[in-house]
């Protein structure tokens, strides 16, 4: 049965992807990559951007009206601006905000609007990850050097890249229903490091909620369905006989081989080595 919900899920990926595989573009310049921390007085008012933007919020609560629309901006939040924007920035409350701020220019500017999502605002399910490749901009920024720039491009490209696939890959199904949402989340990134916190903030719901409603559907736990997944992944590259098990283990996101071992041996009834 759970074989089954993971073929299903990659047919409805593929056609997606399939719609979206002419999607090519390049990021010509980066001019700014850097972390920033404001208070509760901070404002900004921008008028004709000279560059597209992409804010990701780290911590803190932000307002920021364009036109008549006014967005609240929090953790995980990913604002993306335009070419031309004129908007409102300002900090709410008595909290401070953390961000970081990439501007940048395309090839493809007018073709990546239609894409990108309408409101301006993506939220990563995958804050982490996002975290990770904004810290790596910034970090790339500040160091210059040799090939630096190529390194820059190249990183806010793998970010726009990504913001493309997780908004266009996730199945309609899993609106409003937290379990559907824990379960693409688990199919999409199990290879990486994922943690029970990242499955619930992706599904929107508490972990114990979320495992009552998952082991309801899917008739068992989210973190028995993670070990599932990747143990099948790991199958599949234990048959192919090209990859050393301590390999396959960081492939299928086990960060320990003795663990990624037991776990397999606990759902085949044997060790890799012998599988």
């Amino acid at each position: 049965m759970l074989k089954k919900y993971i073929m299903c899920d990659k047919i409805n990926l593929d056609c997606e992807v399939n719609a979206l595989e002419n999607t090519d573009f390049t990021v010509t310049d980066v001019v700014l990559a850097y972390y920033k921390k404001c208070s509760k007085n901070f404002a900004l008012n921008v008028k004709n951007r000279e560059y597209n933007g992409l804010t990701l919020i780290i911590s803190g609560e932000m307002q920021m009206s364009i036109g008549c629309e006014t967005h609240i901006l929090r953790r995980g939040d990913i604002l993306m601006q335009r070419k031309g924007d004129e908007y409102h920035l300002a900090v709410l409350d008595e909290c401070e905000v953390e961000y970081i701020v990439i501007s940048y220019l395309t090839d493809k500017d007018e073709k990546l609007c239609d894409i990108l999502p309408k409101d301006r605002i993506f939220v990563a399910d995958r804050f982490n990850s996002y975290l990770d490749a904004f810290n790596r901009a910034t970090k790339i920024y500040a160091s210059s050097g040799i090939c630096y720039m190529t390194l820059l491009r190249a990183t806010v490209q793998e970010i726009i890249c990504n913001i493309i696939r997780d908004t266009h890959s996730k199945p309609l199904s899993t609106e409003n229903n937290p379990a559907a949402s824990a379960k693409y989340y688990i199919d999409e990134y199990f290879d990486r490091k994922i943690t029970a916190e990242d499955i619930s903030s992706a599904a929107n719901c508490s972990a114990s909620h979320l495992r009552k409603l998952f082991r309801e559907a899917y008739g068992c736990s989210p973190g028995y369905y993670l070990n599932f997944v990747r143990i099948e992944r790991a199958k599949e590259l234990l048959s192919l006989n090209m990859l050393k098990i301590d390999d396959i283990a960081v492939a299928c996101g086990f960060q320990n081989v003795h663990y990624f071992s037991n776990v397999f041996k606990k759902m085949t009834g044997t060790s890799p080595s012998k599988y």
